[in-house]
């Protein structure tokens, strides 16, 4: 469903008020006849005109207030949350996800890391391999990756479901519009209450609050990688679904006079507004619980992070280990080839560096190598 943009909005009050003043000018101009038999007519004075004027423009500007912020202004955030949702994959959206649900999407490069870390696997040795592997590229790709792209696509339901809610108050106020008109012209010279004119005005909630509840579960795909596909069920509920439930409150719009007319429009604003408010509250309250989770994972004290989370891998700590040899056992450092193609200033070339030798080494026979010195770097 398609909201009403503000040209229509905006058409559909002017012709409420171009009626209610017409209509109240109506009740306003006063004719009668005497006891004689003499008839009188009395048209409305130039301070019941801008009276009627003044009730009229201000309901205007009632109107006014529920065309912002627009819906659309949330298209941005949507786009670039999606771009970011499909770039790092996602976790399919489960109640429960365990270790057979499924990744999807996510850009080709990232496999490289799979491809790097078989490489290292296969001519590395020692405790860099070790660290580097198992702390770091392991949890790394495809598990917090696809965290952070959950975590992207989490925070687009809920622009999306923002969006869904100033949609549904637009309609709400064009609708309101429309059959405020239907009030206003059904006043007659008895009475427009009679008519029993009724508007209908969302009052169920979309139901957010249940669907993050914490603390999130823990699992193999982790704790926040769980909660946010279990967030994502409830909210494609909500997107895609009916929404608003079909529990409405009927607001009485049909009245005797226009002035009783524009305080039913206000109270049926009032309502729609009210609905709308609690629905912002529990998209909040469903963002906020997230944030609790979020923020000490990648906020947390050094000690916390040292350990790894959900949204990034464990600091690898070959910084803290003091033996060298037991870093570099197994593959062969070298560095940058000199012009004289020894292997770059200050390395050594070939096999057999003394013992004391501590800077770059670069043997030909060696295929399990990297570029810099693994001692220089570690300051040894």
């Amino acid at each position: 469903m398609t909201e009403p943009n503000d040209d229509e909005i905006r058409a559909a009050v002017e012709k409420l008020l171009e009626a209610a003043e017409e209509k109240a000018l109506k009740q306003a101009d006063k004719k009668w006849i005497d006891g004689n038999g003499q008839g009188h007519h009395e048209p409305p004075s130039e301070a019941t005109k801008t009276m009627i004027k003044e009730e009229c423009e201000a309901l205007k500007e009632r109107f006014e207030d529920i065309l912002t912020p627009h819906p659309k202004s949330f298209d941005d955030l949507i786009k670039t949350a999606k771009k970011v949702e499909m770039a790092l994959g996602v976790f399919a959206v489960d109640k429960q996800l365990d270790e057979n649900s499924d990744r999807i999407g996510g850009d080709a490069d990232f496999g490289l890391i799979d491809t790097a870390k078989g490489e290292i696997q296969k001519d590395w040795d020692g405790a860099l391999r070790n660290e580097l592997v198992e702390k770091y590229l392991t949890p790394l790709y495809p598990n917090i990756i696809a965290t952070q792209g959950s975590l992207a696509r989490y925070l687009r339901e809920h622009a999306e479901i923002m969006k869904r809610i100033y949609e549904r108050r637009r309609r709400d106020a064009k609708k309101i519009a429309e059959q405020g008109t239907e009030a206003v012209e059904a006043i007659t010279d008895s009475k427009g209450s009679d008519l029993k004119l009724f508007l209908s005005i969302i009052g169920g909630l979309i139901g957010l609050g249940t669907a993050v509840a914490g603390p999130f579960a823990s699992g193999v795909a982790g704790p926040l990688a769980m909660g946010l596909s279990s967030a994502s069920y409830s909210a494609a509920s909500a997107i895609g679904g009916n929404f608003i439930p079909d529990d409405k409150k009927e607001v009485p719009l049909g009245a005797d006079t226009v002035r009783e007319v524009f305080e039913n429009i206000y109270e049926a604003l009032k309502q729609s507004d009210g609905t709308m408010r609690d629905e912002e509250d529990e998209v909040l309250k469903s963002l906020q619980h997230v944030e609790v989770a979020v923020y000490p994972l990648v906020m947390g004290t050094n000690a916390q992070l040292e350990k790894g989370t959900d949204l990034a891998p464990m600091w690898p700590k070959i910084h803290k280990t003091l033996d060298v040899e037991e870093l570099t056992d197994g593959f062969t450092v070298y560095g940058d080839d000199g012009d004289d193609g020894s292997g770059g200033r200050g390395s050594w070339t070939g096999p057999g560096a003394p013992d004391d030798w501590d800077g770059a080494v670069h043997d030909p026979g060696q295929t399990n190598s990297v570029g810099y010195s693994v001692a220089r770097l570690l300051g040894e």
